[in-house]
């Protein structure tokens, strides 16, 4: 996926920074420029592309920046799978998160492509703060503002905590919440000063001028309920569309094979959606409609020592995070919204389908599966193809000889 990335502008904004650190020594304070609200604020989006490459100079040393955010990730999702059920399916964890196309096709430069590690920490953090402890509360808080320099869908993990914090589901350290805030605080004063003075920062949206508003999705609707459409697909396997119906087979050289591998693909793969769709939708939303709604939100304690129902009532509260995200968003949102919600809704799909005592060789089988679905995403999709050679393009399109 990194080989066959297509140089596109997610991309160069990032590369940009980099190349600029790597041949001036200038930082750049400010991130990528967000969908009609400006650039987001902050420095880390520059340190975690701009630093590899200092010590060596090409994008695959950005590139496992990313791949070692996710390898983290999934080692961290095992971990809380283990706290939430001592005996934890790992092989279907290597199912639903690390050859799950869901991930795979956020293996590019751009933003998005980091907020995995965001939100395995967040989740951990949660479900461990049933006392008050200052480290759990600092990375916590670290965790939301750092994905905040990344990715203005952070608004999700605020909420959530948010809403743990009013339904006494955590603990919180103010002596780490402090600590936390600061550190943030300080990452943040060379955006402020380059703000202010309006050096090289896009200023944020003039909503004067824009038919953006807080609120905008929360007023037409529709955007709202896509948005909760995509909490149950992250659970299915109807993918984005550049990895599913996009998907192209130039790289097939014989005009009949191609057309026969592409019809069994195209016509299978939406018969897998809709039945892993529905599935998602059942259990899911099975868990919502039996959830205690009621009980959560008298404010009680409710520490569980129990993991599970811990885990259960991240799940719940996250569910509402996001229609709150969804409504309150001055743009419509997208797939890579929600990748903060991904590993969350990937551990409670683990735990519902292994509940059918699946045998080995049916999850071996999704897993081929899976595999030759990234396989046909990278040689050709709309951001890949076989004839990419992403270091290279790099190289050429910035004229840098190598």
């Amino acid at each position: 996926m990194f080989k066959t990335l297509m140089i596109h502008p997610d991309n160069t904004q990032l590369m940009d920074k980099a190349v600029k650190l790597v041949q001036t020594n200038q930082w750049t304070n400010f991130g990528n420029r967000a969908t009609k609200v400006g650039s987001i604020p902050g420095s880390f989006l520059t340190a975690v592309t701009g630093l590899p490459m200092k010590i060596y100079f090409s994008p695959y040393s950005a590139m496992a920046i990313i791949f070692i955010f996710h390898f983290i990730s999934y080692f961290l999702l095992r971990r809380i799978g283990f706290l939430i059920h001592e005996g934890f399916p790992v092989l279907l964890l290597g199912l639903f998160f690390w050859l799950n196309p869901w991930r795979i096709e956020q293996s590019e430069l751009y933003n998005p492509a980091y907020l995995f590690l965001f939100s395995t920490v967040h989740l951990y953090t949660a479900l461990k703060m049933k006392q008050k402890n200052f480290w759990l509360t600092f990375f916590h808080v670290v965790m939301i503002g750092l994905c905040f320099q990344t990715h203005f869908s952070f608004i999700i993990l605020a909420i959530i905590s948010l809403g743990l914090f009013l339904t006494k589901q955590i603990k919180i350290s103010w002596r780490g919440f402090a600590a936390g805030t600061a550190l943030i605080f300080l990452s943040l004063v060379p955006y402020l000063i380059d703000r202010f003075s309006n050096v090289g920062v896009e200023q944020n949206i003039d909503f004067t001028k824009s038919d953006a508003f807080i609120g905008r999705n929360f007023v037409l609707v529709y955007p709202v309920i896509k948005s909760m459409i995509y909490f149950f697909r992250m659970g299915s396997i109807y993918f984005g569309r550049h990895i599913f119906s996009e998907i192209q087979f130039d790289w097939i050289l014989n005009e009949t094979i191609r057309l026969i591998v592409s019809n069994i693909f195209h016509v299978l793969k939406w018969i897998l959606a809709a039945g892993s769709l529905i599935f998602s939708f059942q259990v899911i939303g099975g868990f919502f409609k039996k959830y205690p709604w009621r009980e959560k939100i008298q404010f009680k304690q409710s520490l569980e020592e129990n993991f599970e129902h811990r885990f259960l009532n991240y799940f719940a509260v996250m569910f509402v995070a996001v229609f709150i995200a969804a409504s309150l968003s001055p743009v419509e949102f997208n797939h890579w919204h929600f990748i903060l919600c991904f590993p969350a809704i990937s551990l409670f799909m683990i735990f519902a389908v292994q509940k059918y005592n699946l045998k080995a060789s049916w999850i071996y089988t999704v897993a081929v599966l899976f595999i030759i679905w990234n396989i046909f995403a990278a040689l050709g999709s709309r951001s890949h193809s076989f004839k990419n050679d992403y270091a290279k393009d790099f190289y050429e399109y910035y004229h840098i000889q190598k």
